[in-house]
């Protein structure tokens, strides 16, 4: 997982049982400011330099293997699609930017300019799917990038700044919806089937959800960001 605040990538077992960390507030090879995201592919762990304005790539022990981007790239949520290509949302240009897994640009993906605050993208199946947080929505892409439909608005019964998404065993999308402090669940149509959580402190309560996790076991695992806390729930 990020830590953003502290400049470093922290590796627990799915237990909970810190294994190591790497990292430190810098520029360097290595180094980070204010990371925001982690992916893995191929034993690598990949991860969004929001402040250096780069993607980083290392090994599961943390030795640094390469990087890309600069001052044209402010990369957030990322993850891997099915060909092995890293997808990162860029909020500075609006856009989803496919890589192959050495850093080189394929393409983008854009809805006209649309985009308000692009933060996470994920493929599912043959679809890419975004949360535009700014725009408190959900969109939805085919795999060439072609815009489908989008689903969601800004209110306490819809979004409030929708950020990391993922899939769950049920191959349902899993929502952080930060400022209204639960997960939503959909199917890929937009149709809501459920949500958890509601804002404070106790157990199975959130501040700032901020990203899920599934494991093998298909429990769920979410960051909660405000309440500096990983939950785990079945």
């Amino acid at each position: 997982m990020t830590e953003h605040k502290n400049h470093k990538i922290q590796l627990l077992s799915s237990d909970g049982t810190h294994v190591r960390f790497f990292g430190r507030k810098g520029n360097y090879q290595g180094e980070f400011y204010f990371p925001t995201g982690t992916a893995f592919h191929n034993d690598n762990i990949i991860v969004a330099d929001w402040g250096n304005n780069r993607v980083q790539i290392f090994s599961d022990q943390g030795k640094y293997l390469g990087q890309f981007g600069g001052h044209q790239l402010v990369p957030l949520g990322l993850s891997i699609d099915r060909d092995g290509n890293i997808i990162v949302a860029d909020c500075k240009a609006k856009l989803i930017k496919i890589f192959s897994e050495t850093g080189q640009f394929l393409r983008k993906i854009s809805t006209g300019g649309s985009f308000t605050f692009p933060f996470h993208c994920i493929q599912h199946d043959n679809y890419l799917v975004v949360s535009d947080s700014g725009d408190h929505c959900v969109k939805v892409f085919d795999r060439e990038g072609k815009f489908l439909y989008k689903f969601g608005r800004k209110g306490d019964g819809e979004f409030n700044e929708p950020r990391c998404l993922s899939m769950n065993k049920a191959r349902q999308l899993m929502v952080c919806d930060k400022m209204n402090h639960r997960i939503q669940v959909f199917e890929l149509s937009g149709k809501f089937i459920a949500k958890f959580g509601t804002k404070g402190s106790n157990v199975g309560q959130f501040n700032e959800p901020l990203s899920t996790a599934v494991l093998n076991d298909g429990r769920i695992v979410v960051s909660d960001l405000s309440n500096r806390r990983i939950q785990i729930f079945e």
